[in-house]
C-alpha cells in the first residue's frame, strides 16, 4: 500500500476506474485501519502482509485469480474487527424506532377517525395550531410526508387500532 510516487490505495482506485472487474491483491506492510477499509471499499479481492511466505502468497494470488478472496491471517482478524463494529453500529441504528408521545398517539388515533385539526383541538382542549404542531412533530419523527402515511405507519406498528 505504501509505494513511491503513488499509494497502493490510489493505484487500486485508478485500476478499478479503468478495469472494474480486475481482481486486485494488495501486498502491504501497512497496519492502517483506514487503508484496510478503503481497500475493501474500492474492491480489492486480497489484502496480504508482505511477510507472508512466498508459497502462501502464490496460493493467495491463484485463489483471487479463480474468483476467490485472500486475506492474510493477521489482516483477517483486523478486518473482522472492522466488520464487527459495522454490524454493531447497524444493529444499534436499526433497533432505534422513533418514539411517539402519548399525546401524539392520541392525535393520530383521532386523525385515523377522520377528524380535522380543529375537531381534535376541541376534543383535547388545545388549539388547532398545537394539533398541527403535534402532527408536524409526528411526521418529522417518522420521516413521513402526510397524515395518511402517519396513520398507516401507526396501524402497521400497532400504535393505534382502526375502528
Amino acid at each position: 500500500v505504501l509505494m513511491p510516487g503513488i499509494s497502493g490505495i490510489d493505484a487500486l482506485a485508478k485500476i478499478q476506474a479503468v478495469a472494474p472487474d480486475a481482481a486486485i491483491v494488495l501486498l502491504t506492510g501497512s497496519e492502517s485501519e483506514e487503508d484496510r477499509v478503503e481497500a475493501v471499499r474500492l474492491g480489492a479481492r486480497g489484502y496480504i502482509v508482505k511477510d507472508m511466505p512466498f508459497d502462501q502468497l502464490v496460493l493467495s494470488i491463484d485463489q483471487v485469480a479463480k474468483g476467490g478472496a485472500a486475506v492474510s491471517p493477521v489482516m483477517a482478524g483486523k478486518l473482522f474487527d472492522v466488520l464487527r463494529q459495522l454490524v454493531l453500529h447497524h444493529d444499534m441504528v436499526g433497533a432505534r424506532k422513533p418514539t411517539l408521545t402519548g399525546r401524539e398517539i392520541e392525535v393520530l388515533e383521532m386523525v385515523s377517525e377522520g377528524k380535522t385539526s380543529r375537531q381534535i383541538g376541541d376534543l383535547l382542549f388545545i388549539s388547532e395550531n398545537t394539533v398541527k404542531n403535534h402532527i408536524r412533530n409526528i411526521l418529522d419523527k417518522l420521516g413521513l410526508h402526510s397524515r395518511n402515511e402517519a396513520v398507516l405507519y401507526a396501524v402497521r406498528e400497532n400504535l393505534i387500532v382502526l375502528r
